[in-house]
C-alpha cells in the first residue's frame, strides 16, 4: 500500500548538518520496540499481519480472489497458520523480509496492503519463534525465526527438498499458541474474519455478517440487539471501516460538524468500505491515523452511502399509488438506522414532485386501537384511547374509516379481524375516523390510504359452546358462554386468560368454575377472593383435586348446565373425598378447626359431619389442615402445635392412670413433639408432657 508522502522541498541555510541513525549497540533495544511494544493486542497483531500479507501473496500472484487457507488452534493442534497460493519466497527473499526491519516490496502499489516492513515479525511480539515454509515451482524450505541471545533474532534454514511433486506453491506461516491463549485466539480470529469479502478456508466456522443492505462502498447490518437506542447505536460509536480487509473502529467525533454524516457514520450497523490506501493508518495498523486527509477520505464515504440510501429510497416509493403510502414505505431504514436518520434521508426524497409526510392531522377525535403490555405484566392486552388527534406515518399505521351505522362492539370486532390478519402484531397501531372527518385529514386522504370496515367482517368471540338441555322440554341446544382459564398472580389482569374456544377435559365429569364480575370472584366478600387462588390450588393439590379452574361472566352462569359446579362445591367434593380416604386424619384436622375455642371452654366438635362453614376462608383453612396433616406437617406457631397435643390429649381416657406412658407413646402417633424441637421450641418434651398433665387437672378433674 502507498504510503502518503511530502513532496515538498525545504531552502535551508544550514551550513552544517547531521543525518540521523541507530548506533549498533542500540539494535537489539529498537527491534525490541518494534516487534512486540509497538502492538497492544498482540495475538491479533498474529492474525491481521500473516494473514493479509497471504492475501497480498494472492494478489501479487495474479489471483486476488483465491481464498487463503487458515488454520486456528486446537488442543489437539495448537498451531496457528496461514498459507498463500502465491508464488513462494527464495531464500534471499525470505531472509530481506524475515530479517531486517522496514523491508517491504508493497509501498509502490495501492494493490497491496502492508507496506511498513513490520508485520511479518509480528509473530516476535507473542513468542520466540515461529515458522516459515516456502514452496516455490523448484523447492520446499522450512525456517526457523527466532530472538537468540542477541536479542536482535536470528532466521535458520532447517531443510530444503526439491518441489518434485510439483506441489502447490506460496507461503505458510505457523505460530504456536499456548493452550491457555486458544479460546482468545479463536475468538479474536472469528470476529477480525467476518469483515472479509473473500472470506478464507478454515478448519473451523467463521463468523458472517447478517447484511440487509450494501453497496460496493458500505453495507448495512440487522440489529442483533433489537434496539433503536439512539445511546446504543451512536454514543457507542461502534462503526467501522474496511480497508485492505482490515476493520478499523471508527475515530470518535471526526465530522462533529455535520450532524447527519456524523450519526450515519457512529451508526453501529454501518460498516465503510475504503480503497486500499485512501486513508492514513498508525504504525501498529490498529487503528487509523487521524490526519486531514483521513478526514477527507471518511467525510466522502458517508456522503456517497447517503446518496445512494436517498436514491434506493426514492426509487422505492415511486410506484406507491398515493403519497401516504409512499411516506409509509419511506420508513424502511428506520429498524436498521433508526428513526432519526431514517426521516433525514426521507426529507430529500419526494414521490411525484411532492414532498413525503412524516405525520398526519385528523383535526377530529379519532379512536385508536393497539396492544399494550404494562409495566407489571409482560402480556400484551388489547387497548383503546379516544378522542387522539394526530399520528406519527409509520409501517405500523393503519388507517380505518367507520360508517355511522357500525356499533362500538361492531368497530372493534373488525379491528381485530385485521389484527389477525396482520397477526397479531404488537407493533400494529388502527386509527378509526369516522367517515364524516375523513375529508378533514390533512393531508387529504385517497380511498387507498384507509381501510372501510363495512367490508371487513367482525371477528367471532373466542367463546365456550356448550350443549344444554333444557330440563323441562327435554330440549338439546348450543349455547355460547365467555369462558376463560383462572392463574395465581398478584395482579387482577394477570389472573384470567383470554377467552377460550373449548375447555380442558372435566375433573370427575365436571367443569369448575368461578363467577366473575370483571376480575373478582362474583359475590365473594370474604378473605378468600382471587388473590388466595395459589393457596386454593396449592390445598387442592395436596387432597388429590387439583384440576383447571375456569371463569365465567356473571351474566352466563345461568346458561351452565349440571356438568358445571362452583369452586365452592368442588373444595367440598374434596374434603368429603378425603374424609372418607382419611377419617382418622379428618378428625385430627377437624379438631384443630375449632381449636381456639378449646382455650376458653372446652367443645367437643361432631366428628361424622363437616362444620359450619361460613365462608370459602374457613373451608379453605380446614382443608389446608387436612393437607397438613395428611403430609405430616404442623403448623409452625408454637401456641397451636400446643393446641394440637392438647386435643389428641382429650381423645384418652382421664380417669386412665396409663396416661403419662400414653403421653409417651404419643409420639408415634402424632410426632408432634419432634416437630416442635426440629422448629425450636426451647422446652425438653418431658416439660411439654407435664403441662399436658396440668391442663388435664385444671380443666377436666
Amino acid at each position: 500500500m502507498k504510503l502518503a508522502s511530502n513532496p515538498n522541498s525545504l531552502d535551508t541555510t544550514i551550513q552544517k548538518a547531521a543525518d540521523f541513525g541507530i548506533e549498533d549497540s542500540d539494535l537489539s533495544h529498537i527491534m525490541g520496540i518494534l516487534r512486540s511494544q509497538i502492538y497492544s493486542d498482540k495475538l491479533l497483531a498474529v492474525i491481521r499481519e500473516y494473514s493479509t500479507n497471504a492475501v497480498d501473496a494472492n494478489a501479487e500472484a495474479g489471483i486476488p480472489s483465491t481464498p487463503i487457507e487458515v488454520h486456528l488452534p486446537t488442543n489437539a493442534r495448537p498451531t496457528l497458520s496461514f498459507t498463500d497460493q502465491g508464488n513462494g519466497l527464495t531464500d534471499d527473499e525470505v531472509c530481506s523480509l524475515y530479517v531486517k526491519y522496514g523491508a517491504s516490496t508493497k509501498r509502490n502499489s495501492n494493490d497491496y496492503t502492508g507496506c511498513l516492513g513490520i508485520g511479518c515479525k509480528a509473530a516476535f511480539a507473542y513468542g520466540d519463534a515461529f515458522t516459515i515454509i516456502s514452496t516455490t515451482i523448484e523447492t520446499t524450505t522450512t525456517w526457523l525465526a527466532r530472538i537468540d541471545e542477541s536479542k536482535r533474532g536470528t532466521i535458520s534454514k532447517l531443510s530444503e527438498t526439491p518441489n518434485i511433486l510439483n506441489k502447490q506453491t506460496g507461503v505458510t506461516i505457523e505460530v504456536e499458541i499456548r493452550k491457555d491463549d486458544i479460546d482468545e485466539c479463536v475468538n479474536k480470529a472469528r470476529k477480525f474474519f467476518k469483515y472479509w469479502q473473500v472470506r478464507p478456508k478454515c478448519n473451523m466456522e467463521l463468523t458472517k455478517l447478517d447484511i440487509q443492505l450494501k453497496s460496493k462502498n458500505w453495507a448495512i447490518t440487522s440489529d442483533n440487539n433489537n434496539s433503536q437506542s439512539y445511546y446504543r447505536r451512536h454514543e457507542l460509536s461502534k462503526s467501522v471501516i474496511v480497508m485492505g480487509n482490515i476493520a478499523y473502529p471508527m475515530p470518535e467525533n471526526i465530522i462533529a460538524d455535520k450532524p447527519l454524516l456524523a450519526d450515519v457514520i457512529s451508526c453501529s450497523n454501518v460498516i465503510l468500505y475504503a480503497q486500499l490506501g485512501s486513508l492514513d493508518i498508525a504504525a501498529n495498523r490498529e487503528a487509523l491515523e487521524i490526519t486531514d486527509r483521513t478526514k477527507a477520505g471518511i467525510t466522502a464515504l458517508a456522503v456517497n452511502m447517503l446518496n445512494d440510501l436517498t436514491q434506493t429510497m426514492t426509487n422505492s416509493v415511486a410506484s406507491e399509488s398515493t403519497r401516504i403510502k409512499a411516506s409509509i414505505k419511506a420508513q424502511q431504514y428506520t429498524k436498521l438506522l433508526g428513526t432519526s436518520i431514517n426521516n433525514r434521508i426521507a426529507s430529500n426524497c419526494t414521490w411525484h414532485n411532492l414532498p413525503l409526510i412524516r405525520s398526519i392531522d385528523f383535526h377530529a377525535n379519532v379512536e385508536k386501537h393497539y396492544k399494550h403490555s404494562s409495566w407489571r405484566s409482560s402480556e400484551y392486552k388489547n387497548r383503546k384511547e379516544q378522542e387522539v388527534r394526530s399520528t406519527q406515518l409509520t409501517e405500523h399505521v393503519h388507517l380505518c374509516m367507520a360508517t355511522e351505522d357500525l356499533a362500538k362492539t361492531s368497530i372493534t370486532r373488525r379491528i381485530r379481524t385485521l389484527q389477525e390478519a396482520k397477526n397479531n402484531n404488537n407493533a400494529d397501531v388502527f386509527f378509526v375516523i369516522n367517515e364524516h372527518d375523513i375529508a378533514n385529514v390533512e393531508p387529504r386522504l385517497e380511498p387507498a390510504d384507509y381501510t372501510d370496515l363495512s367490508n371487513i367482517d367482525p371477528l367471532p368471540a373466542k367463546r365456550t359452546t356448550i350443549t344444554k338441555t333444557d330440563d323441562a322440554t327435554s330440549t338439546v341446544k348450543q349455547v355460547r358462554i365467555n369462558v376463560c382459564t383462572l392463574k395465581p398472580n398478584s395482579m387482577k389482569s394477570a389472573r384470567l386468560s383470554d377467552d377460550i374456544v373449548s375447555p380442558d377435559e372435566p375433573f370427575n365429569g365436571k367443569f369448575v368454575y368461578v363467577p366473575l364480575n370483571r376480575f373478582s370472584w362474583d359475590g365473594r366478600e370474604d378473605h378468600c377472593p382471587l388473590e388466595n387462588l395459589g393457596t386454593i390450588k396449592s390445598v387442592l393439590k395436596y387432597l388429590n383435586y387439583d384440576c383447571t379452574i375456569y371463569g365465567v361472566k356473571k351474566h352466563h352462569v345461568k346458561k351452565l348446565d349440571n356438568s358445571w359446579i362452583t369452586l365452592d362445591q368442588h373444595i367440598k367434593n374434596a374434603v368429603l373425598a378425603w374424609k372418607i380416604d382419611n377419617p382418622k386424619l379428618f378428625n385430627i384436622a377437624l379438631e384443630g378447626y375449632n381449636r381456639n375455642n378449646v382455650l376458653y371452654k372446652y367443645t367437643w366438635p361432631t366428628a361424622d359431619r363437616i362444620p359450619k362453614l361460613t365462608s370459602n376462608k374457613d373451608l379453605i383453612r380446614l382443608a389446608k389442615l387436612m393437607s397438613y396433616a395428611q403430609n405430616g406437617k404442623y403448623h409452625n406457631n408454637t401456641h397451636d402445635n400446643i393446641m394440637w397435643l392438647y386435643l389428641e390429649v382429650f381423645k384418652l381416657d382421664k380417669q386412665d392412670d396409663t396416661i403419662p406412658q400414653q403421653i409417651e407413646d404419643m409420639t408415634d402417633i402424632l410426632p408432634l413433639l419432634r416437630c416442635l424441637d426440629h422448629n425450636g421450641y426451647t422446652e425438653p418434651a418431658a416439660l411439654t408432657t407435664q403441662h399436658i398433665k396440668q391442663y388435664i387437672k385444671t380443666y377436666l378433674n
